[in-house]
């Protein structure tokens, strides 16, 4: 119930903001964050990554990555925080592994714009963000302890 709501939230958000759905898109989904992160304990433990989606490329679309209302939480504690810019890198899945696209770091509330990727199999990998701890902001990218919670996440490709 909770993903359904989310992604129907997601889909009403996108489309009252202005982040309108493109009429060629070959797909979308809508999802949530819960306890993402990004590298931590000196690369030990890996950045959260996506679920994976493929573009077929029939239609030339950029692939754009949308998140709402995303939080910074410290483990242990009931402190939350809001984050304001997040940093993703986009990854395409080649018979070597998966091969970088590059790190964007975003606005949580406005669609991002990765361009026409082309055809294969992708996702995206969490690298950090930035956290407001009220009187003062910290970028928090390797090793960071926070963990990030999104209301939304829309990706259309």
């Amino acid at each position: 119930m909770k993903k359904r709501f989310a992604f129907v939230f997601a889909i009403f958000t996108a489309v009252s903001l202005g982040v309108a759905i493109p009429a060629s898109a070959e797909g979308f989904r809508g999802s949530y964050l819960s306890g993402w992160h990004g590298v931590q304990y000196d690369g030990l433990v890996p950045a959260t990554v996506s679920k994976t989606w493929v573009d077929k490329n029939s239609d030339n679309a950029s692939t754009r990555v949308y998140l709402f209302d995303v939080t910074a939480n410290f483990p242990g504690t009931q402190y939350t925080y809001v984050s304001p810019k997040q940093q993703l890198q986009m990854q395409k899945s080649t018979i070597f592994g998966w091969q970088s696209l590059g790190n964007r770091t975003m606005n949580t509330g406005a669609a991002h714009n990765w361009g026409d990727l082309g055809a294969g199999t992708f996702r995206f990998q969490w690298n950090g963000a930035s956290v407001n701890l009220g009187s003062e902001t910290v970028s928090c990218y390797s090793n960071c302890v926070y963990v990030f919670d999104a209301e939304s996440v829309t990706i259309w490709w």
